[in-house]
């Protein structure tokens, strides 16, 4: 016959561990959007100063249009990425807020007796309390679960713009180098 022993282990050290990893994913996430917006922003300045000692600065200007709407995009979708994290941490604090919350109400329920007698109204007067956390206990859940759909649609929204923006970068620094490199000139024949 086998026999299980539980024996308690203390997670602390992996617990912090954890913490600190989530919290150096999320400065890592945050500076590569912020080099998205500079490198995007960088990028723009250098063609807008190429152009301008060019010749023709209107005819250069045209043809690194693509690029400056590619770096444009770029610059707001990096911004649009950091928001969007923001967001999505205050919804989970506010989700686990309240997820404590509703465990805090459960815990209290869980230490009052429900009363029954043959009048109901009777009982429902002694239950009134715990009906009372009850309630505070569901709204609670409510709210925990209203938080974390807002905070997976932050993270897609983080996600979708975090691509946009690196996209929006590769397209506005590929264009000019593939105009050269394929023939193109910076002045009108």
């Amino acid at each position: 016959m086998e026999v299980w022993v539980m024996v308690e282990v203390d997670n602390s050290n992996m617990r912090q561990l954890v913490e600190t990893l989530r919290a150096e994913g999320v400065a890592y996430y945050r500076q590569w959007a912020i080099w998205l917006a500079i490198g995007s922003a960088s990028g723009c300045t250098a063609l807008v100063a190429l152009a301008t000692k060019l010749p023709n600065p209107n005819f250069a200007f045209y043809v690194f249009l693509p690029s400056f709407w590619a770096f444009a995009v770029g610059i707001i979708t990096a911004a649009l990425s950091i928001l969007f994290s923001s967001l999505r941490m205050s919804s989970a604090a506010e989700h686990f807020a309240e997820a404590h919350n509703r465990e805090q109400f459960n815990t209290a329920i869980k230490k009052m007796p429900e009363f029954f007698s043959s009048p109901k109204s009777i009982a429902d007067e002694q239950n009134r309390p715990r009906n009372q956390l009850i309630e505070q206990s569901n709204k609670s859940h409510l709210r925990a679960e209203k938080a974390w759909s807002r905070h997976t649609l932050w993270k897609r929204g983080q996600n979708v713009s975090g691509a946009i923006s690196a996209a929006a970068f590769v397209v506005g620094m590929i264009w000019p180098i593939a105009y050269l490199s394929f023939g193109g000139l910076l002045v009108p024949k």
